[in-house]
């Protein structure tokens, strides 16, 4: 079992690579962008000698993979991924090896908590040396939300490619961010009326996608991200710059006639940002938000969102648009 990472976007297009190369591999394509995990492989050191010497043009890093396994947000999933790594018998006394986690999702513990623990557990259990610097046997926790994957490779094992093709528009022609795209769509999917000279309070906003289409409409934008906005926003006239938290907006800050809010955040804590910036919004004032899915139960996390969201808002619509095929947009009215 092999996990790949691929250029963002081009997951498709790697997934074929893959299938040339190897012989009937068993290829999915997990929630996270960029990335595939490869099963039913026959002979995983012959598949791995495969991709390494066969020229590509998306695969960037290959992983070799043993254990799939569900863990919680608790820290208590720690002992569980130490248990399961213990369990492979694949590190000796003899061995010099790192631990290497890397952590995406919602969790009560951070990479480093695993590296630490899980490091200092094989020493004790085998009497095998970390050594950072210069290990034979790497072992690699990718955590994906729910999903742990664990696998325990000699170090020559895991392969860098190099990206071939990863840009899908011409030099010049890119926009300062793809955002931009989805709020246009969202507009036109819900019928929104924005009108010349309204207000609008733009949460998460760096780089400034969202900023630059209200501004396109007419609309002065009160653009709140800690992050820099592109410069082409940066002197706008119609654009104030909050570098804060959205969770730390002033009380003066005003009134708005729209709020929209693209924070790649958790639902649960976005939908709580978004109930408490209401009162920043005029009777009837409309929001545009994106539910970031963080796994693949999106059914859930929309009618999680939504529960939380019907204190302060109502007439919800939601579509997931073509821009944005990781998440759902939702458009939404505050209650009079």
């Amino acid at each position: 079992m092999l996990l790949i990472t691929v250029a963002s976007g081009f997951e498709s297009k790697a997934k074929s690579e893959i299938n040339k190369i190897l012989s009937n591999p068993d290829v999915e394509r997990l929630f996270f962008k960029g990335i595939l995990v490869v099963k039913n492989v026959f002979d995983d050191t012959n598949a791995l000698k495969l991709l390494k010497e066969t020229p590509t043009k998306y695969i960037s890093r290959i992983f070799p993979i043993q254990k799939i396994i569900k863990i919680s947000k608790d820290v208590s999933s720690i002992n569980d991924i130490i248990n399961e790594v213990i369990g492979l018998n694949k590190i000796s006394s003899s061995d010099v090896f790192r631990v290497s986690c890397v952590r995406r999702g919602m969790h009560n513990f951070s990479s480093r908590d695993i590296e630490l623990a899980l490091g200092k557990k094989i020493e004790e259990t085998t009497g095998a040396i970390v050594n950072l610097k210069d290990p034979e046997k790497i072992i690699t926790i990718q955590i994906f939300q729910n999903e742990c994957l664990i696998g325990v490779s000699e170090k020559n094992d895991l392969i860098t490619k190099k990206i071939i093709e990863s840009r899908k528009y011409l030099k010049g022609e890119r926009p300062f961010t793809r955002a931009e795209f989805k709020l246009v769509e969202a507009i036109k999917e819900f019928k929104i009326l924005i009108e010349k000279e309204s207000n609008a309070l733009d949460l998460g906003a760096a780089p400034g996608g969202w900023t630059k289409t209200l501004v396109d409409y007419g609309v002065n934008v009160t653009a709140v991200d800690p992050g820099e906005l592109h410069e082409s926003l940066s002197n706008n006239p119609r654009v104030k710059h909050l570098k804060i938290l959205a969770k730390n907006l002033p009380n003066n800050i005003g009134q708005f006639d729209i709020i929209t809010n693209d924070m790649n955040l958790n639902p649960i804590e976005s939908a709580t940002i978004m109930n408490s910036v209401a009162k920043y919004l005029k009777k009837t004032g409309i929001a545009i938000m994106t539910i970031k899915f963080v796994s693949n139960n999106r059914k859930k996390h929309l009618n999680d969102t939504i529960e939380i969201l019907k204190e302060n808002y109502s007439n919800f619509k939601h579509k997931k648009l073509y821009h944005n095929k990781f998440e759902t947009t939702l458009f939404m009215i505050k209650k009079e």
